[in-house]
């Protein structure tokens, strides 16, 4: 080989070889900026999917994960051998069930923080309701006794005044439903502490449990404020006092879990409750003392009671007394007297005005009633004056031998069709 061919062989190799080491150097530089730019994009994205607090958020990383898929998708076996031993598809499809995850949650919160809202305008409607409601309460308290001279004015504005306060029990129980039923699908066992922390950020405490709490203060006051109201109006009052107290009961902590911090938690459940307690007290002490004086103005001289037990035993014992002395003494038109007097309290006014609030309080129960109707019913026999009681006998005598004789004569005038 000649001087000059062999320095042109040398140069072809030499060429060659730099054109190899730089296409390497280029590859290498390339798989480096690949590698760096779909880690960084995977870093930035998850952090923003982590720092997402709405529905529209997580749908835009959502996209962008989408467009990171189809830049980096002709990359895949490279970024196989880089993520190895998760693959590139492993990763895109955990990085979207991820954000798709973020997506559902938010939602989530979302439609539960519209329907709280919805809620809260729903409350102060109420509430504003409720004191229009009790201004007029007032109103007709103030007309009716300017009236009491006018019996027929009277009593149209004391139908008034029973209608109102229906209105207002009304208004009180649908205010619970509302605030107590929203929140009764509500698992928080299932939700984490941020959601919980989420569900309840934008909404004023005030708006939920103060809610609950005026309510509760509204009837200590007008129960301070309404002393002349009837049995009737005392009862249903009691009857709506159980069921708040069993719905607050019920769902009250969920409620403070949501709406209240953990410090100060326990203290705004300690104070619900003693107004709770507070008002049971105040509606007990005012209904057993109106259905105490419902017996005092007829003359009935039950034994005092303060509570559902010492009520049913006082009538119990008050019926079983008026039996016994009945039988023994025997029955007179005094004691039938006593009878009717007694029947017409519990006809007229336990019965047909006060029961189904006993009923809804849990102050009685139907087999209560059945009980007592039993001994009003046996003190109505031994009550019965001795010549009466024998008239209604020798009657009853009558009838029976009536009935007797008729079927003696249709069964001899069915042997006489047989016969002939």
């Amino acid at each position: 080989m000649t001087k000059q061919a062999t320095i042109t062989f040398f140069s072809i190799l030499l060429a060659l070889s730099l054109g190899l080491s730089s296409q390497a150097v280029a590859q290498f530089q390339s798989d480096f900026e690949v590698r760096k730019n779909f880690l960084d994009e995977n870093e930035r994205l998850f952090q923003e999917l982590k720092d997402a607090d709405s529905v529209d958020e997580a749908e835009d990383i959502i996209d962008q994960i989408n467009d990171l898929d189809n830049q980096y998708g002709e990359h895949s076996d490279f970024l196989d051998r880089v993520l190895s031993p998760e693959t590139y598809d492993q990763r895109v499809t955990n990085f979207r069930e991820l954000a798709e995850v973020t997506r559902e949650r938010l939602s989530r919160l979302e439609d539960r923080d519209g329907d709280v809202a919805d809620l809260d305008d729903e409350i102060a409607s109420m509430t504003d309701s409720l004191a229009e409601s009790n201004e007029r309460i007032d109103e007709l308290e103030s007309e009716l006794a300017s009236m009491r001279q006018d019996r027929n004015q009277f009593r149209n504005q004391s139908a008034n005044l029973r209608r109102q306060l229906s209105e207002r029990d009304e208004f009180i129980l649908d205010m619970v439903d509302s605030i107590f039923v929203a929140y009764n699908d509500v698992d928080l066992e299932s939700l984490s502490p941020g959601e919980v922390e989420e569900l309840g950020l934008d909404i004023d405490i005030e708006n939920v449990l103060g809610h609950i709490e005026s309510v509760v203060q509204n009837n200590m006051d007008f129960l301070d404020t309404h002393t002349e109201l009837s049995a009737q109006d005392f009862l249903n009052l009691y009857a709506v006092q159980v069921e708040f107290k069993r719905m607050w009961d019920n769902l009250g902590p969920k409620l403070a879990n949501i709406y209240v911090g953990d410090d100060q938690r326990q203290q705004q459940l300690d104070d619900i409750d003693s107004d709770m307690s507070e008002w049971e007290n105040k509606v007990d002490e005012s209904a057993w003392s109106s259905v105490a004086s419902a017996f005092d103005d007829r003359e009935i001289d039950v034994s005092a009671f303060d509570d559902a037990v010492s009520f049913y035993t006082s009538l119990s014992s008050y019926l079983d007394d008026a039996i016994a002395r009945a039988q023994d003494e025997g029955g007179s038109d005094e004691e039938l007297e006593r009878y009717q007097q007694f029947a017409d309290v519990w006809r007229e006014d336990v019965k047909v005005d006060w029961q189904p609030h006993l009923i809804n309080a849990n102050l009685l129960d139907y087999e209560n009633v059945a009980s007592l109707d039993d001994k009003l019913a046996d003190w109505k026999v031994y009550a019965q004056p001795r010549s009466y009681a024998f008239l209604m006998y020798l009657g009853l005598a009558l009838v029976i031998i009536l009935i007797l004789g008729g079927l003696w004569l249709n069964e001899r005038n069915k042997n006489k069709a047989k016969t002939s």
